[in-house]
């Protein structure tokens, strides 16, 4: 039945003050999670907050999960959960959904934006002193000030129909 979860998921629970596998999916397996090397990772990063979860009476619970070093790490969205008349057993349902693509873009758009806006200024004086700065009419100038020097952009400054600045 797991195994049609498109999803790393697994049925734990807690045994002794021990989190066991009871079952896991393909998906599971295929992502490295049930080669030990992989299930130590991810209970380095979880025993603690799912040993609190299957001790509780709650019937969900969402984390974030960082496997790996910065640079090559992997980063997931896990869920724990159960039925509610299940809350007296320690046992539950663990998926864990891929966040790495999503991360990794919103880090190189960081990266990106902070280089960008170092650059900016001059980036413009440049166009102001070429006569290429205009506004969203054409018009030269645009964010030309005195001399051919840009104008600096002030925090929520909207430039060319844009917000800029933070």
């Amino acid at each position: 039945m797991l195994d049609l979860l498109p999803v790393p998921t697994a049925i734990i629970s807690l045994s002794d003050g021990t989190v066991r596998f009871e079952a896991v999916n393909l998906s599971f397996r295929a992502a490295g999670f049930s080669a030990p090397q992989g299930r130590d990772a991810l209970l380095d990063g979880l025993a603690d907050q799912i040993t609190g979860f299957l001790r509780s009476v709650d019937c969900r619970r969402r984390m974030a999960l960082r496997i790996g070093d910065a640079v090559d790490s992997r980063h997931y969205d896990v869920t724990l959960a159960r039925r509610p008349e299940s809350v007296q057993t320690p046992r539950c349902v663990m998926s864990l959904v891929d966040q790495t693509p999503e991360q990794r873009t919103e880090t190189s758009l960081r990266r990106e934006m902070s280089t960008d806006l170092a650059d900016r200024p001059s980036q413009s004086d440049r166009l102001c002193r070429l006569g290429r700065g205009r506004d969203r009419g054409g018009r030269p100038g645009a964010l030309c000030g005195a001399g051919g020097q840009s104008r600096p952009v002030q925090p929520r400054q909207r430039v060319h129909g844009v917000a800029v600045g933070r």
